[in-house]
């Protein structure tokens, strides 16, 4: 199922666009600790979702002369810069581009207060994708009037329109008025609950803009090594330090909800073990290309001092190597082999484990003013983790996660 052929796509805020959790629960948490009530996080993440009044009366059990009090005194808190307090999801803002680019209308239908909801969309620059921006007012509580609203608002039918969001509350105020609800995973919403809801169909991590008809962006993960043992010096076999299998654990915990299908690695024993845990964990099997092996030195090892000179040399020469391999020649299989990559894996989520020197050569061929600066910070780097996104076989993106 997709919808492709809807030219509007409305879009809940909190739990869809931004991870706003942080701020909306220490401004909950203030109030209540305010007027002398305690709750544990688990409870108070209730709040992320549903209209205050609702969610100090029914999720809290404050008596009824109390709610406006805990929702000034929340207000209080919120507005002196918790608002602020949050994250755009991963991907997200591409999705936002992408939709707009394609000439589709995009929507905003939040119970959070429209002033609000404007000033968040601005802070994190994603204000200019919106036809409409449609919040909680006094003339429009619930959350059915603000999307039927922001539809008129927009000059859109319910025929012409889905709803995006990761509440139940979004998919049963889509529903009251006829209109499908795709419900989010990576927000605050189970499965459970967005099914029992009736929601349309159901978004994992990466699979929204396939829902919504756009030609999904092929995604790769460069992943750098974690700490290698430097004492041991011959390269395909050097081992990670105890650090360094510390820290593949963080690896995972990055790459874990990135809905990654396939990985490479360089083969290189320190590149495997840094990505092992996540293969093992998610029963993938990690594919071998020597292609994406570290820049090789020829069998010598240089002191750090020579190191240093001549690696500043080699990136204002890309011809010039002190031994073994020049920049050149590490680009000429690095990138060939990420084409490869990207040839047979269209729309896939891919990771690459590998080195440093090599990964920073492939981003210089996409980006020639990154240089010798660039690739000595992630040389400092370990582990290091970036997101390429390509649409349609063209570079499109560049963001690291780690």
């Amino acid at each position: 199922m997709t919808f492709k052929d809807k030219t509007a796509v409305l879009f809940d805020l909190d739990g869809t666009i931004i991870e706003s959790a942080p701020g909306i629960l220490a401004s909950a948490q203030y109030a209540l600790e305010k007027l002398g009530y305690e709750m544990d996080e688990g409870a108070l993440r209730a709040f992320i979702g549903p209209p205050l009044e609702k969610c100090f009366s029914e999720v809290c059990g404050l008596p009824e002369e109390e709610v406006n009090q805990a929702i000034t005194l929340y207000r209080e808190k919120y507005f002196a810069g918790e608002q602020y307090n949050c994250l755009v999801y991963p991907g997200i803002g591409e999705l936002l581009a992408r939709l707009w680019a394609a000439g589709r209308k995009v929507l905003l239908a939040t119970s959070k207060g429209e002033g609000t909801a404007r000033e968040i969309l601005a802070h994190f620059g994603l204000d200019r994708y919106f036809s409409t921006i449609a919040g909680r007012t006094p003339e429009r509580e619930s959350k059915a009037e603000i999307i039927q609203y922001a539809l008129d608002s927009a000059g859109v039918s319910v025929d012409e329109a889905v709803m995006v969001g990761d509440r139940k509350f979004d998919v049963e105020a889509a529903k009251a008025i006829h209109l499908p609800c795709i419900g989010v995973l990576y927000g605050y919403g189970s499965r459970e609950e967005l099914e029992a809801a009736g929601a349309a169909a159901l978004a994992e991590t990466g699979t929204l803009a396939g829902l919504l008809g756009l030609a999904q962006p092929t995604a790769v993960y460069l992943v750098r090594h974690c700490q290698p043992d430097v004492s041991v010096h011959e390269d395909p076999i050097r081992p990670l330090t105890p650090k360094g299998k510390a820290d593949a654990l963080k690896v995972t915990a990055r790459l874990w909800d990135e809905g990654i299908d396939t990985i490479y690695s360089s083969g290189y024993l320190r590149a495997v073990d840094t990505i092992r845990d996540f293969a093992d964990k998610k029963g993938l099997a990690m594919q071998d290309d020597p292609d994406f092996r570290e820049r090789e030195m020829g069998g010598v090892w240089l002191p750090m001092e020579e190191w240093l000179a001549a690696n500043q040399r080699q990136w204002a020469d890309f011809d010039y190597s002190p031994c073994g391999e020049t920049l050149r020649q590490v680009e000429s299989r690095i990138r060939p082999a990420l084409d490869r990559l990207l040839a047979k894996h269209v729309g896939g989520r891919v990771a690459v484990a590998g080195h440093g020197t090599a990964f920073s050569v492939l981003l210089h061929s996409f980006d020639e003013n990154f240089g010798h600066d660039a690739a000595d910070a992630i040389n400092k780097r370990n582990p290091w983790i970036v997101q390429l996104l390509f649409q349609d076989g063209v570079f499109a993106s560049y963001k690291e996660l780690l």
